[in-house]
Formats: structure tokens, C-alpha cells, sequence
């Protein structure tokens, strides 16, 4: 199934969007602009000091926040207009791949923008805790006391596929995101399960659209945004052949003209 990505955001819309770039943001930031993002979550992009487009210029990111080891490749984010971005002062550095994050607008929540490296992290997860880096969030940011006004997105590398009877990591993430009110839009949305998406996120290996693919991208949000909220993946012609990434974008819309004041 192809996918296509409108750019048109809609007004009064809050606009999400995750993108694993695959390295080169310097090269493909106009590709991003394209789709409007207020809020645009980058796994494998460099820090943005190194983009070239100092702010404020219209069009360019009013702020950013980012965390890596190198320079030309980490997790970053962005945010544009009137939405503003805050470290959350309780980030936990030994969580390498986790960048939690306050967002102040038109109206307040937390995000959690993940590029889960599991087993490939230089540090490992703090004993006691789980070994996913997604779950171990949940424990040290305490995702219950963010009920209702909490997303989680990006690139998670995994899928319930991939779990064991042994580690089954993705499942106790789905479970645990459960318990405090999140889901994943893309499966509410188009009412599939997981394990059984239509839709892949990423071409794996020799980024060839017959070739290996996975949905490994997610964004989790609050079950009572759900009903406000409009959900697309991008295609494979458009961001993996002509931008040159091996992950198409998730693009989420949330009506904020229609949500419940947070």
C-alpha cells in the first residue's frame, strides 16, 4: 500500500511530526519544512548549531534541544512558532536515547522524543530498571503523573515481532503505555494490531520498497486525543527514494479547537 503525506495543516491544528532522517539534516531540513511542523522530533540528526539556519528567520525553528555523541548524528527537536521547547529538569542522562521535554503553546504537555538504541547504547539501562530504554522512561519520568497530557514518538526500533517469550520488550511497552492512557495513533486510527501494519515506517538495509520493511516509528498520545486526531505516514517514493532517508515521517494533526482544555 503506497502512502501519500499532505502538507496542508489544517488551522487550529497542532502538528507532530517524527522523522528518522537517516543522517544529512543539513541536506534534507527543506524536505522537513515541508510538512509544517510545530513540533518535528529528528532521530539521527545532527546538532541543529550545525544546520546553518541560525533563528529567529521565518520559516527556520524557533528552538531545539539535542542529545548525542556525535556532532552529525544524535536525537533532536524542534519547535516552531509560538510552540516553545523546555528541557524537563528531570532528565536522566544514563537513559542515552531519551530526550523528555516541555512544550508550551496554544496548550501544555510533556513529550518524550525517542530513538531507542537498545542493545547498541554505550550505556546501559540503570540496573533495576527495564532494559528497553521506552520503558525504563515510563519508570524514571513517571508517565502516570503525565496522564492526559503526555507524548511519546520517534524512532523505537522495535516491533512485537522481534519480542521472545523471553524479552518481550515491545509488548510491555504497549501494556505499560496502556496502564496510563496512551496509544499508539497509528493503530487506533487505522485498526490495525500490531505485528499486522500495513503501513512500514522503515526500509531496512538496501532501502528498496520490495525489500526488508518495518513499522518501528511510533507516537504514543493520550486516549482522549484520539477522537481529535488525524494521522499519516509517509511514502516511500517521497521521503526514502527522492529525500533519501530509509524511514518515511509520521505526521500527526490535533485538533486542539476541539480538545478538553489540559
Amino acid at each position: 500500500m503506497e502512502q501519500t503525506t499532505s502538507t496542508a495543516k489544517p488551522p487550529g491544528h497542532l502538528r507532530i511530526v517524527s522523522w528518522n532522517c537517516a543522517g544529512a539534516l543539513q541536506r534534507k531540513w527543506p524536505y522537513l519544512l515541508e510538512l509544517q511542523p510545530d513540533i518535528a522530533v529528528e532521530p539521527e540528526a545532527c546538532n541543529p548549531q550545525r544546520l546553518g539556519y541560525p533563528p529567529p528567520v521565518p520559516g527556520e525553528p524557533g528552538q531545539s534541544d539535542w542529545i548525542g555523541r556525535l556532532q552529525h548524528k544524535g536525537l533532536a527537536a524542534f519547535s516552531f512558532g509560538e510552540w516553545k521547547l523546555t528541557r524537563h529538569p528531570q532528565r536522566d542522562e544514563r537513559l542515552e536515547w531519551i530526550l523528555p521535554l516541555i512544550v508550551t503553546g496554544p496548550t501544555d504537555f510533556t513529550l518524550i522524543g525517542v530513538w531507542s538504541m537498545n542493545h547498541r547504547a554505550s550505556q546501559p539501562v540503570p540496573q533495576g530498571l527495564p532494559r528497553s530504554q521506552p520503558l525504563a522512561a515510563a519508570e524514571l519520568y513517571d508517565f502516570e503523573k503525565e496522564r492526559g497530557r503526555l507524548v511519546v514518538v520517534g524512532d523505537f526500533n522495535s516491533a512485537s515481532q522481534w519480542d521472545t517469550p523471553k524479552r518481550p520488550n515491545f509488548a510491555n511497552l504497549i501494556k505499560c503505555c496502556s496502564e496510563v492512557g496512551l496509544s499508539s495513533a497509528y493503530h487506533r486510527l487505522n485498526d490495525e494490531p500490531f505485528g499486522a501494519e500495513t503501513k512500514p515506517t522503515h526500509w531496512w538495509r538496501d532501502r528498496k520498497i520490495d525489500g526488508p520493511r518495518y513499522h518501528i516509528d511510533y507516537a504514543f498520545i493520550p486516549d482522549t486525543w484520539v477522537e481529535h486526531a488525524h494521522f499519516e505516514v509517509g511514502s516511500f517514493a517521497q521521503w526514502v527514494a527522492v529525500a533519501g532517508s530509509d524511514h518515511a515521517p509520521l505526521v500527526l494533526d490535533i485538533d486542539l479547537t476541539r480538545m478538553p482544555q489540559l
